[in-house]
């Protein structure tokens, strides 16, 4: 969540993914791999169903067709307590923290010193009201019936311990797309790209390898 002035009103997870295929345009990008996680997975899938021959390769992580409904309730009270002022940034990230790692994360303690210094940084942060409406935009994101539609090479990264998006919402993400292959990463959560690194990376930058090399 960025600083980029967004447009008055409500938008939508299609608006977002329209932004990012002019983006591709402004630039010159005819095709690219794409690696969406959480709600840039959820963008990364209309860009596929929207504008699919921008698609060379997929990525997937920790996302899902639809957010589940405790996850609505949880991210919209507190992004409502931020937004009226009733909690403080710190306060909200600090929360936020203990949605998105593993148990395994708190227990090691220089794990913890980092997730925590990284919510005390000075940072620019997006306006409480502005962090609301995209989460609202998200809210009602549900492709299960359009899955089928994309056609891009795909592959799926879950976290065996998400609980903002539990892993039965990653395979049921996997098993809509023809030919998607699904990865779980044991005992990692929301941030399993962070918490599994060592094992993201590789996984990911070796999909998109062999999709190059099937297709050049």
């Amino acid at each position: 969540m960025g600083q980029t002035i967004a447009p008055e009103g409500p938008f939508t997870i299609e608006d977002m993914a329209d932004d990012v295929a002019g983006l591709m345009d402004s630039l010159g990008i005819a095709k690219a791999h794409v690696i969406g996680v959480s709600m840039g997975g959820r963008i990364a899938q209309a860009l596929a169903l929207r504008h699919p021959d921008k698609i060379q390769g997929l990525v997937l992580c920790s996302t899902a067709a639809r957010v589940p409904a405790r996850t609505k309730f949880v991210l919209g009270s507190m992004a409502e307590e931020l937004a009226n002022e009733k909690i403080s940034y710190e306060f909200h990230d600090k929360m936020m923290l203990s949605w998105t790692f593993s148990e395994r994360s708190f227990a090691n303690p220089e794990m913890l010193k980092r997730m925590l210094s990284g919510v005390t940084a000075a940072r620019a942060r997006p306006k409480p009201a502005d962090m609301l409406r995209q989460l609202r935009a998200g809210q009602s994101f549900d492709t299960r019936a359009l899955l089928g539609r994309i056609k891009a090479p795909t592959v799926v990264i879950h976290g065996s311990d998400d609980i903002l998006f539990p892993l039965s919402y990653g395979r049921e993400l996997a098993a809509g797309i023809s030919g998607a292959r699904l990865v779980v990463f044991d005992g990692a959560a929301h941030t399993a790209y962070l918490e599994a690194a060592d094992k993201f990376v590789p996984e990911a930058m070796g999909f998109l390898a062999g999709v190059d090399a099937k297709y050049h």
